[in-house]
Parts: C-alpha cells; structure tokens; sequence
C-alpha cells in the first residue's frame, strides 16, 4: 500500500516531468523560427562571377603550374581539361598540332609542373614524329595524360608509340568484361569492383562501358582500374587495363582506355594523376555534401484513386506518416546536409489545393533537422510555369508571407533567367538541376545566381554513378545527392516507396561513408562554398617536407586536398587538418599564409 507522502512524491515528480516536457515544447516552439529562411543572405555579402577566378589568356604566370591540352578544341575533352585549370588555379595553354606543342616546350619548362593532356583522336599516329615529340619532351615530374587511346591499328604498327604507353602487345582488338575493379589510393573513396554476384543488383546497378580493346602491358606499368573477365585461371596482371601508369624517363605518362576523359569523370582523374606519385601535392576543394529531396514536400491532397490503390491511404497521410520517417531516418544515418524542394501541388488543374496545416508541419519539421527548403518547379498536365509560380506564390503569402526561398530546383534549362524575374524566385541565388552531361558541375548562372549539378541517384545509385562520385570528391570535396519524391507521388503503377527503403538508406551508408570527413551542407551554404571556392586564388610552394600556401582572400575559410605518399601531417600554421584517408587530407584555412609541416615518413 503506497503512503500519503510516496503517493505525493511521485505526483510531484510526474508533474516536473510533465513541466519539463511542456517547457521543451515551449522552447522548441519558440526558438523554431521556421516561417524565416536563415539562408538569406543580401547580394553584397556574396562574392560574384565578376569576382570568380578566370584564366589568363595573355599572359601565363610563372608562380604557377601550367595545363597544357593538344588536340582539337570542340572536342569534348578541351572543356573537360580547361575547366580543370580552372578549378585548380592553373595556366592553361590549347595547342591545335603536336608542332605547335613543341613549338611552346621551351616556355614551358620556366613553370613550376606541367601537365599535358593528349586528345588522342586529334592526332595523326601514323606520322612517326608525333609520338617522338611526347617522349622527347616528357622532363622530370611531367604529368602527360591521354585521353583516350590511338587506334589498336595504330598502337600495334608503331612500336614507339606502345613503348610510351607502357604496352608490349594488342592481345585483342575488343574484349566484352564482366565488370570493372578501381583500385585502392587512385581516388578517394578507396576501391571498387563494379559487379555483383547477384544478377538482379547486377542488372540494376551495371553500367559502366564493359567492351575495350585488350592490351597487355609492360612489367613496370602500374593499373588503376582494369576489367574483370570469368575466366579465373588469369592473374589480376594479365586482366584487361582501363588506367594505367607507364614511367617515361622522370615523367608519368597515363593511359585511359575509354571516353572518361570526355566526361566529368575526368576531373576527377587528372586531379588523382596530379597526385599520383609525388611525394606531396596539394590543391583546392569546395567541401560541401548534398543530400537533394526534389519535389517534397507535397501539400496537396491529390492523385486519390492511384494513391489509395497501391498504398492503402491518401497522398497526406502517405507523405507524412509513410514516406517522412524513412526519409528522415536514411538522412539521419549519414553526414550530408538536406535541401527539400517544395512542390505545394503536382496537378494545377484539379480542385485539390495545397494545405496550409501541411506546410507548417514540414517547415517546423525541417528547421529542427537544420534542412533548408527551397521551391521546385515540379508539376504534371503542361501547366505553364508562369501559372505555376503565381499560385505558389499566392500560397506561400497566405501561409509563411517573411519566408523567403533562396534556392530553386529546376527541370527546364530554356529561359532560366527569365524564370528567375518572377517575383517569388527573386531571392533565389542557387538554382539546382539534374545532371545533364555538362562538363561545368557548378559554376555562374549570371552576375549573381549559381547553378549546382544534381550529380546522382539516392534511390537508384549505379556502377557508374559511384565511379563519378569518387572522381567528384578527388577533384573538388563535392558531390549532390538526389531523391525524386514526384515518382512515389505519382508512382505509374508501382510501389515506389518500397524501392525508396529499401535503397536510399543503404546507398548512402555504403557509398557515401567514405566521404564523412567532408561537410554536410544545405544547397544555399553549398552555395556560398562555391562562390568562394571559385573567387579563390592561391599561391603554393612546397619545399622538403613544408607546404606554403598564399591565399587572396583570408576573409573566409578554405578548404584544400593534401595528398602525400607515406608522409604524415606534423603540423598546421594559419589553419587546421583532418584525415580523410592514409595519405589523404583536408586542410581547413584560418587566415592568408599557411604552413603545413609533414613527418619525414609514415602516415600519422
């Protein structure tokens, strides 16, 4: 039997504890400014494209390295190989010829690195010369990178040339593979064998290019990446080469059997040959991780029949009780940042208007989990965007009228400047969109607005998407992650919500977890990174075991790769460092000059 006093003991308790719990409420409550955009940011306190750093087409700089492309310049690997430079601050000289290369070789050697990136479909191999010029003029710590190969025809008649690609003979013409193996310390992000046992993950996630000449290659010849066939009585040597290394006198000369230098793969491929046997090399990196949730959330009670048929409950209920915790929980499980891209309604034509209960549900919702919301400009039934925009507008000046959106997703690439004048997208200083083969991953949309590649697919994530994400974080700490939430609104049929969890939480852990050194950044913050990634210019000289770096502008931190074979970080002066993996770091800047000290060996 409980006493008076237990009795009034235990009341007093349950009361604190339900004060407490009421308190916290209150305080979320309050402190939850959600009906503001945080984000917001005046356009004078934003660098600009006329602050972005451009090359130097008059005169090169001798303080820095110099990129050197050969070859045709509408081919797509000049965009590729240019764009490059400007990401790493680098001058960047276009020869049409081979005579012209040799022509400039002399001024060339003044510069401190040189990298000379060969399009090799633009050159005439059957002329002996050619590949003489390469080697004669390959000096010590050349990087000569080809992109793509010479014809098999012109690589088995000219002995020259595969001695300078490092290869002893043309074993076939064309093999078919079973899949592709990267190897450990080329990219970050480690290794990779894009295959799989199970024929179903095999034929959802397989696409990568699997039919390549076969070349066997000299002994000292170093491979990257290589295909894997079934026969297993062969040595991993023996395996058809994708990317490989082959030492010509002081210089690295690199072979990639494939397109990938046509792509923004090869970003990330000439940053991991920069890299790739010298002692030390640094250059910078954007460091911003997105995680894009397009078309969501939706606040319209719309597509009833399909909606209940599949799922057994309405649009409202599905998004928020079904689709919400399987989102939010694959968010929580990984380090990238989260945008949500509203779509208020899909159908502009129904009598099913967007909820105004909804959308503070999601706003307060969100800002706890510090995402940021920005519109989308999704819709079904070839409303006119115009229309589109005035009825969001109309929405958001009943519901949230402070909230201001500062980034845009957007499915139409035609008039995007136009678009932007309308009066809820003025604000809007990022704009979002899928990936759609353009060599720039981000950069100026005009004077004021950026535009941010969406590089893949949370939910359906393949071979060659993870390929481009390793390139993406070698080259530029960067990647942006996207999940279509229209597809589970209007599912066409199937569950889509079962594919999304069973996928999205198990491909960001496992294809994503190498990269939880890198910051999780909403698209606005990702934004601002960008912007000052691109305003960046730098001066670098590394001497013994010492890095210098000299920035322009120390107003804002930057962020810098350091990469270095057996040689760990001792000390940073003006900054501070973090490992991303053995032989790999990111250095966070503090102030103008930095100095970075190394140990004289083994990674720390």
């Amino acid at each position: 039997m409980i006493s008076r006093w237990n009795y009034f003991s235990i009341t007093i308790v349950m009361g604190v504890v339900l004060l407490m719990f009421q308190m916290t409420n209150v305080m979320l409550e309050q402190w939850n400014h959600y009906e503001e955009n945080s984000f917001v940011r005046s356009w004078e306190e934003l660098p600009s494209e006329s602050s972005a750093y451009a090359l130097n087409t008059t005169a090169a700089e001798e303080n820095r390295g110099v990129v050197v492309y050969i070859g045709s310049e509408s081919a797509r690997a000049f965009q590729v190989t240019q764009q490059w430079a400007v990401y790493t601050k680098q001058n960047f000289v276009s020869c049409g010829t081979m005579e012209e290369y040799q022509a400039c070789v002399r001024k060339l050697a003044a510069y401190p690195g040189k990298i000379v990136s060969v399009h090799s479909e633009d050159i005439d191999w059957k002329d002996g010369k050619n590949w003489k010029i390469l080697e004669e003029n390959a000096a010590a710590d050349d990087t000569l990178v080809f992109c793509g190969l010479p014809e098999s025809s012109a690589i088995k008649g000219n002995a020259g040339l595969r001695s300078l690609l490092g290869i002893s003979r043309v074993r076939s013409e064309e093999v078919s593979v079973e899949g592709l193996r990267l190897e450990e310390g080329f990219l970050l992000g480690g290794g990779a064998e894009y295959r799989s046992v199970d024929p179903e993950e095999n034929r959802q996630r397989q696409d990568m290019d699997l039919t390549f000449p076969w070349y066997i290659l000299s002994e000292d010849t170093e491979i990257y990446m290589r295909g894997i066939l079934e026969d297993e009585s062969l040595e991993l040597q023996e395996m058809p080469p994708v990317i490989w290394r082959s030492p010509v006198k002081e210089a690295n000369i690199y072979a990639v059997n494939g397109d990938y230098m046509e792509e923004a793969h090869g970003l990330g491929l000439l940053s991991a040959m920069w890299a790739d046997g010298k002692e030390c090399e640094i250059y910078p990196v954007v460091n911003a991780q997105n995680l894009v949730a397009v078309n969501y959330p939706g606040l319209a009670p719309e597509n009833s029949e399909e909606i209940q048929a599949i799922y057994g409950q309405d649009l409202e209920r599905l998004l928020r009780d079904s689709v919400w915790p399987v989102f939010i929980a694959a968010y929580r499980q990984n380090t990238l940042g989260l945008t949500c891209m509203l779509a208020p309604q899909f159908d502009y034509k129904d009598e099913n208007l967007p909820e105004q209960n909804q959308l503070l549900y999601y706003m307060k919702h969100l800002n706890e989990e510090r995402a940021e919301v920005g519109l989308s400009d999704g819709r079904i039934c070839g409303t006119p965007l115009e229309q589109k925009l005035l009825e969001d507008q109309w929405f958001m000046e009943g519901t949230l009228p402070d909230y201001q959106f500062t980034s845009f997703y957007s499915t139409e690439g035609e008039n995007l400047e136009e678009t932007l004048q309308n009066d809820i997208l003025k604000p809007v200083r990022t704009v979002v969109s899928r990936d759609n083969g353009e060599l720039e991953v981000f950069g100026y949309l005009n004077e004021y607005v950026t535009r941010q590649a969406l590089l893949t697919d949370g939910v359906n994530y393949t071979y060659s998407q993870d390929f481009l994400t390793k390139c993406m974080e070698t080259a530029l700490g960067y990647t942006s992650v996207m999940v279509d939430m229209e597809k589970i609104a209007y599912p066409e049929g199937s569950d889509r919500l079962k594919e999304m969890s069973a996928s999205l939480g198990w491909n960001l852990q496992n294809y994503f977890r190498s990269y939880e050194n890198f910051a999780g950044t909403t698209v606005s913050e990702s934004d601002e990174r960008i912007r000052s990634f691109l305003a960046l210019d730098y001066t670098k000289r590394i001497e013994g075991n010492t890095v210098y770096l000299e920035l322009n502008n120390s107003e804002t931190p930057a962020w810098f790769v350091l990469r270095s074979e057996g040689k760990g970080i001792q000390s940073v002066e003006g900054g501070q460092w973090t490992r991303l993996e053995d032989g790999s770091y990111l250095i966070e800047t503090a102030g103008k000059n930095v100095v970075i000290t190394l140990h004289n060996s083994t990674w720390r």
